[in-house]
């Protein structure tokens, strides 16, 4: 208790710090959790193979999404953070152009995967699943939305709207109308409408919060002008996309890869482990979210100490570390409640627990490269986990199956964040060298 009370100190950590940080921390978990019942409830009621489509289903909706919003969420957390404290009215220039973009770029997307979707389906599903791919297809402008929602909320340090409606909502709303559809009717296709209808609905609720906060905005500058054209915004956002959607791509190419080399149930039994393993990273992106704008606040002023990183590095590491020790003990039992056959996923459990367990311990380096606009390396390393990740699936999944894709998967994690640790240890030398303390 000693050492997190004395990095609390060294982080400066007021109550408030205190409050953002649990309140981020709940929303999350409670995204999971209402993941999870989602989860239990189509498993128990529509069987291992569905789960496995709906997974793979909610993944293109996110690849799309990501692609769709451009990094324009990440380019407009940067204008709210400065602009929103001054009330500038210019960020509701900011925001219309990066929603033009995003608008347009999600637009082409979607009747992309409209028109592609018989062969969509029959690559990562089967052909009878194209209605699926389609039911998704009118989630991705919404779903891209969301995100840009959510960074003006989260530039504007209203956390709790802000972790509600990118960690929560979806699955909060999407459950709903699934239970209330369930009653209608047992076809298979409410699932994945449903994934639709939650993000829709969330994208109304944080449009609502977000114009809320934009009347606070001083109203006198409001024909103030930007000098930055489409063409500027995607400069400064294009990284950010890269690195986002290389991200997501490394999470979720096990899925994707077991369902082309393997089955839909082998999805779903991977998706399962892996929900399962995805609590060990809230502590430690709890932490991270509330240590990332701290340590950009002192690098613009050239401070960067090495005491408090290295705090903040074993804090992660030991928070994870508490959490692995159950998952050994019981995960085969919490495997269970989403039916028997999930208990073969268990050494697949281990296997992500103990991936995901090493590479926490370096996971501080992603803020540390983002914060210190260093973005340009992390989609770098980041690209070549994905490498590493579906050669390493390649190579395993057809003769280890979930096993196979759990040992690529941490491997590939492992790999990428030393490699970024290392070279953000690098770029933030200098200073630590300036501020030993």
């Amino acid at each position: 208790m000693k050492f997190f009370s004395k990095t609390l100190k060294h982080l400066n950590f007021d109550f408030r710090s205190v409050k953002s940080g649990s309140t981020v921390l709940f929303n999350k978990l409670l995204g999971i959790l209402l993941g999870y019942l989602i989860i239990l409830y189509i498993s128990r009621t529509y069987g291992p193979a569905t789960v496995g489509v709906y997974t793979i289903c909610y993944t293109i909706l996110q690849i799309m999404g990501n692609l769709g919003r451009c990094g324009t969420d990440v380019y407009m957390l940067q204008k709210v953070s400065y602009l929103y404290p001054a009330r500038d009215c210019k960020l509701t220039k900011y925001f219309k152009k990066s929603t033009q973009i995003t608008v347009i770029v999600s637009l082409v997307l979607t009747i992309v995967l409209i028109s592609s979707s018989p062969w969509v389906a029959e690559t990562f599903l089967d052909s009878s699943y194209t209605y699926a791919v389609l039911a998704v297809a009118i989630g991705i402008l919404p779903m891209a939305m969301i995100n840009i929602n959510g960074a003006v909320l989260h530039g504007m340090e209203n956390f709790s709207k802000f972790s509600f409606s990118t960690n929560t909502s979806i699955f909060l709303f999407s459950g709903i109308f699934l239970l209330i559809s369930s009653a209608i009717t047992t076809k298979d296709w409410i699932v994945f409408y449903s994934l639709s209808f939650g993000v829709v609905f969330t994208l109304m609720l944080g449009y609502l919060w977000v114009k809320n906060g934009f009347k606070e905005l001083n109203q006198s500058q409001k024909n103030a002008t930007i000098s930055e054209s489409w063409l500027k915004v995607l400069a400064q956002s294009y990284p950010m996309m890269l690195t986002a959607s290389i991200m997501f791509l490394v999470n979720w190419t096990d899925s994707l890869m077991l369902g082309i080399l393997k089955d839909t149930e082998s999805v779903g039994l991977y998706s399962v482990a892996s929900r399962i393993a995805s609590v060990l990273i809230l502590i430690p992106y709890s932490i991270n979210a509330v240590v990332a704008p701290k340590f950009a606040k002192d690098y613009s002023n050239g401070i960067v100490k090495a005491k408090i990183l290295k705090n903040v590095k074993n804090m992660s590491f030991l928070t994870t570390l508490g959490l692995v020790i159950p998952i050994f003990l019981i995960g085969r039992n919490i495997l269970t409640l989403f039916g028997e056959e999930f208990s073969n996923s268990y050494y697949c459990l281990i296997i992500l627990a103990i991936g995901i367990l090493i590479s926490n311990y370096f996971s501080l380096a992603e803020y540390v490269l983002q914060m210190s606009n260093n973005q340009d390396i992390l989609w770098k390393c980041i690209l070549l986990g994905l490498i590493l990740n579906i050669f390493f699936n390649y190579l395993l999944i057809p003769s280890y199956g979930i096993e196979g894709a759990a040992v690529a998967s941490a491997l590939s994690i492992i790999c990428w964040n030393i490699i970024a640790y290392l070279f953000a240890m690098k770029k933030i030398n200098p200073l630590i060298k300036l501020n030993p303390q």
